[in-house]
C-alpha cells in the first residue's frame, strides 16, 4: 500500500517542461491575389505544465503553434499572435511560456515571370551508344510569388540521370 501511495503521489506531481524547435504554421489567404513574402519557417520554444505522467508522454509534435492571417484582404505587414494548442490537461506556463509571442508576416501581391528551363542530363556511358536529346516539354515555366522573391530567381533547371536506363525512352526530371 505504501508503494502504491508513493506512485500515486508522484503521478499527480505537477511539473514544467520546455519544448524547443516547435514549427509555427502559417494560415494565410488561399484565395485572392495575396502570397506570403515572409514569416514562414519560424521555430519557437514552448514551456508547458501538467501532471508528470502527462508531460512525460507529451511529444513535440503533439504541440500545434500557428498564426492565422487568413482574413487578410490586402497585402502588407501583420504582427500576428502565435496561438498554441495543447492536449487536454496540459497548460502553457503563465509567464514566458513562449520564446516568441508574435510573428511578423508579410503578405504581398503576386507577380509572375517566365523562365527558360535548362536541361542537365547525367548519362554515364550513354554518349558512346545513343544520341542524347536534351529536350524538355514545356521548355518554359511560369513562376508566381511575391515580387521580391520572383525577381531573385534567375533560372530553372531539370536534372535527369539516365545512367540506369536499359533502353532509350523518354524520362522525366524534377524542376529545381
Amino acid at each position: 500500500a505504501l508503494t502504491l501511495w508513493f506512485y500515486v503521489a508522484d503521478y499527480d506531481t505537477v511539473v514544467e517542461k520546455t519544448f524547443t524547435n516547435i514549427p509555427v504554421e502559417l494560415i494565410y489567404p488561399t484565395k485572392g491575389d495575396i502570397v506570403v513574402e515572409s514569416g514562414e519557417g519560424k521555430l519557437i520554444s514552448v514551456t508547458v505544465t501538467g501532471k508528470k505522467a502527462d508531460i512525460n508522454a507529451l511529444k513535440s509534435n503533439d504541440i500545434r503553434a500557428y498564426v492565422d492571417v487568413s482574413s487578410a484582404t490586402k497585402d502588407g505587414e501583420f504582427n500576428a499572435e502565435i496561438i498554441v494548442e495543447l492536449p487536454n490537461d496540459i497548460s502553457l506556463v503563465e509567464h514566458n511560456a513562449l520564446s516568441v509571442t508574435h510573428l511578423v508576416v508579410t503578405l504581398a501581391t503576386p507577380t509572375s515571370k517566365q523562365l527558360n528551363l535548362e536541361v542537365n542530363i547525367v548519362s554515364g556511358n550513354w554518349e558512346d551508344i545513343y544520341t542524347l536529346m536534351p529536350e524538355c516539354e514545356p521548355n518554359k515555366i511560369e513562376i508566381i510569388g511575391s515580387s521580391s522573391i520572383v525577381e531573385r530567381v534567375k533560372y530553372a533547371k531539370v536534372n535527369i540521370d539516365v545512367g540506369e536506363l536499359e533502353r532509350p525512352k523518354q524520362v522525366r526530371g524534377k524542376i529545381e
